[in-house]
């Protein structure tokens, strides 16, 4: 997203990215850049990097059947009901080994804040 006004030489815009890796359901990276122009000179006004790996087995204790989360999942069954599988495709699906719970690795977080 961005602006500028020619008039006043002034405008900036802002760079977001979320970045997931193939072994997991959890974003690995976020970053969030804000740049402001000024008299035509553009100045990183503040940088945020955050880097997640391994919180697959927190998630899914939250959103678990009796986990803090589990009746918001189930009050946006209106949405699952829209977007459902049939009974022989979930079979299939739920037969297929789960890779990503069978791999959790201790879980890692970075964050930089550059201003």
């Amino acid at each position: 997203s961005s602006f500028y006004i020619n008039e006043y030489g002034i405008g900036g815009f802002i760079v977001s990215n979320v970045i997931f890796s193939h072994k997991s359901y959890i974003p690995r990276s976020l970053s969030f850049n804000v740049t402001v122009i000024l008299f035509g000179e553009a100045i990183n006004f503040a940088e945020i990097t955050l880097d997640l790996e391994g919180f697959e087995q927190y998630a899914e204790t939250l959103f678990w059947d009796n986990g803090i989360l589990s009746n918001f999942e189930k009050s946006m069954g209106v949405l699952r009901f829209l977007r459902s599988s049939s009974s022989t495709m979930r079979s299939k699906l739920d037969s297929l080994p789960n890779v990503i719970a069978d791999s959790f690795s201790v879980p890692k977080a970075s964050l930089s804040i550059r201003v």
